[in-house]
């Protein structure tokens, strides 16, 4: 089970057991049309078809094996509410899809100790999500079930086998209460008087039980799965990586509103400064304005004078201006202006490519008149076809430069490890296909696709030179093998046997869909062809 912590939607802290038991009634509450919908339509079912199947006087067997199977259909709640704490949505549809996959090792669920054991919804997580067996399972019940974690699932389940009980009586009580006639209404009466067939006994004991199990059998479930959370938070120092990681949250919060409101005093500081109004600016005449009033002449009077004060005055208002005059910031020193003579490089070639003449040859006013000889086209011609060679030879040839350039490019050593797997080559068998057929054989599922996982990784990296870091996940592996292969760094052979490989390691490992002998031998014939030297 891949925890994202940052992703979890509960608050999980350090508390008693109860408080543990306590929240999963809470994360019920949200999430009971999900839960309940899919634990009903299969409970429901297997109820149905029991009775249709079973004679009337050995319907009591089909009761019982209903309470032997109940460890499989814990299951149901635990896998959707182990994704909606972490913001998965999954309906009732996804998880009775799921369901058949999330059966793996239902033989060890239902031997002769499991069904009655109390306390076995606190280790139900453990078989399910995180896929445990052997000595390794035992040890992490022992780790788990430590502090008296153990003996709260027991007490709770306890306490869920009282709430059936009562509920099956009440649910007894109310058919006699209903059916009784009204001289008889003591249901205990009824029952005993009519209940005395056992068909009928056998009946109303199967309906009852059906009703009340599949009522307190998810609020079971749901409070050991918090507990499970509970004590793995309480092993694995959920509260204080949560703690760090909302601490670096809130220091880079504050660092953003530092630079905030650094930026707003700056604003500040600048609009505080004097403003300079443009329009109040005295700007000098232009040249033009210069030239009309020398045109214009002196006044011959005081009248004419005050006719031109009245029309530069009509002119100088926004309607007739055809000028304006504003302020805008310049640099002290401008730089200065090239000299008209000055040619750079590029109109020095084309000169000498059209008019036949030498780069510095002195020219004169005829010269800079451009000719387009005969010569400079086929010159221009020449070099054009020399351009469009050396490009399409580059393109032509960009993958063995490619290859070439990041041969040649300083790169660090691949690491030891990806993904909590050691990748040195020095550390896999010299046949990984033959060892990988003989875990598989073994039963050692998990362990030969974990081989063959970890021996593509390590292909990749030191055969390949793919660059890989410690902390890459698969996706992040198949993406750069693509990329590579895109680039022409690595053959397809190579990317194909890699993506068939990290599927099939993919879904087994997350998803407990564990490949076929078929396409087993399918990814080993793939490894073989493009990571293990083509051999068979």
């Amino acid at each position: 089970m891949t925890v994202q912590l940052e992703s979890l939607q509960i608050d999980i802290r350090p508390g008693s057991h109860a408080a543990a038991i306590d929240l999963g009634q809470s994360l019920l509450r949200r999430y009971w049309q999900q839960v309940y919908l899919a634990w009903w339509l299969p409970w429901l079912t297997l109820a149905v078809l029991l009775w249709l199947c079973l004679p009337a006087a050995y319907l009591g067997w089909g009761t019982l094996a209903i309470w032997w199977l109940r460890p499989l259909f814990d299951r149901l709640p635990v896998y959707i509410l182990s994704r909606e704490v972490f913001g998965e949505r999954v309906t009732a549809w996804q998880a009775l899809r799921a369901w058949p996959w999330q059966l793996g090792g239902w033989l060890r669920s239902l031997t002769w100790w499991r069904p009655i054991m109390l306390g076995r919804g606190l280790y139900a997580p453990i078989w399910m999500l995180e896929g445990a067996k052997g000595r390794f399972a035992n040890q992490r019940r022992r780790a788990l079930g430590a502090r008296g974690a153990y003996g709260a699932a027991s007490w709770f389940g306890l306490a869920c086998v009282h709430f059936t009980l009562v509920l099956e009586l009440a649910l007894l009580a109310m058919l006699g209460l209903f059916m009784a006639r009204p001289e008889e209404a003591n249901p205990m009466l009824f029952m005993i008087k009519y209940f005395s067939d056992p068909a009928t006994l056998a009946l109303t004991g199967h309906i009852c039980y059906v009703i009340a199990d599949g009522l307190i059998g998810p609020v079971y479930a749901s409070g050991c799965f918090t507990l499970y959370l509970r004590r793995r938070a309480e092993l694995e120092g959920w509260d204080i990586e949560l703690s760090l990681r909302r601490l670096a949250e809130r220091r880079r919060r504050l660092a953003t509103l530092g630079k905030s409101a650094l930026a707003m005093l700056l604003c500040a500081a600048l609009w505080a400064l004097p403003q300079h109004d443009a329009s109040a600016a005295t700007c000098a005449p232009s040249k033009a304005q210069l030239e009309l009033e020398k045109q214009r002449g002196p006044a011959h009077n005081a009248s004419q004078a005050a006719l031109r004060r009245d029309i530069d005055a009509v002119f100088q208002s926004d309607e007739f201006r055809q000028w304006d005059c504003q302020m805008t910031w310049a640099p002290k020193k401008r730089p200065e202006a090239k000299q008209d003579d000055e040619e750079n490089w590029l109109v020095r070639f084309l000169t000498w490519l059209f008019k036949n003449r030498k780069p510095g040859e002195a020219k004169d006013e005829e010269q800079k008149i451009h000719d387009f000889s005969g010569a400079g086209a086929v010159k221009l011609g020449l070099i054009g076809v020399l351009v469009a060679l050396f490009a399409w030879l580059l393109w032509r040839y960009r993958g063995p430069l490619g290859a070439l350039v990041t041969q040649r490019r300083q790169r660090a050593a691949p690491p030891q490890q990806v993904l909590g797997m050691d990748i040195r080559p020095e550390t896999l068998p010299e046949d990984v296909p033959a060892s990988v057929n003989r875990l598989w054989q073994a039963g050692s599922r998990r362990e030969a696709l974990a081989l063959l996982y970890r021996a593509t990784v390590s292909k990749l990296a030191h055969d390949h030179a793919l660059e890989l870091h410690r902390g890459d996940t698969e996706g992040d592996i198949l993406a750069a093998s693509q990329a590579a292969h895109r680039n022409g760094a690595l053959p397809q052979p190579a990317e194909a046997a890699c993506a068939e490989v990290t599927g099939v390691w993919r879904n087994a490992a997350y998803a407990a869909r564990w490949p076929d002998d078929a396409q087993l031998d399918h990814a080993l014939a793939a490894w073989r062809l493009g990571l293990g030297g083509g051999g068979a």
